[in-house]
């Protein structure tokens, strides 16, 4: 509801939340940079442009699509479908992935953005 009011006045989630501070002042991305940019790609169904802004987004999404689905999916399979420690270090190990991937292009001198 608030992304649909936002659309209505001609503005975006990017251009209402500060931008984040440590890239601001040294050029080094933290790890939830492209946070925001990721949920607005999500949100207009751009799926992969999503993943390449932040991981976790997009895996969030069908993580608690599944968790939202899951009473019915636990009567057609009823152990596969439960939340379990082992996504909670997946996501953990996504987003260190995607930062020391960022952290090195940066250094290498190539876009990130």
């Amino acid at each position: 509801l608030c992304i649909l009011c936002l659309k209505l006045q001609g503005r975006t989630l990017t251009g209402l939340l500060p931008p984040c501070s440590l890239y601001s002042r040294t050029g080094i991305c933290c790890a939830g940079c492209g946070g925001t940019r990721a949920l607005e790609c999500l949100l207009r169904g751009e799926w992969l442009q999503s993943a390449r802004y932040h991981i976790l987004v997009p895996y969030i999404a069908v993580a608690d699509g599944v968790f939202l689905l899951s009473p019915l999916l636990r009567r057609i399979a009823p152990r596969h479908f439960c939340l379990r420690p082992i996504h909670f270090y997946l996501a953990a190990l996504l987003t260190l992935g995607q930062w020391a991937v960022r952290l090195a292009m940066t250094w290498a001198g190539f876009p990130i953005f």
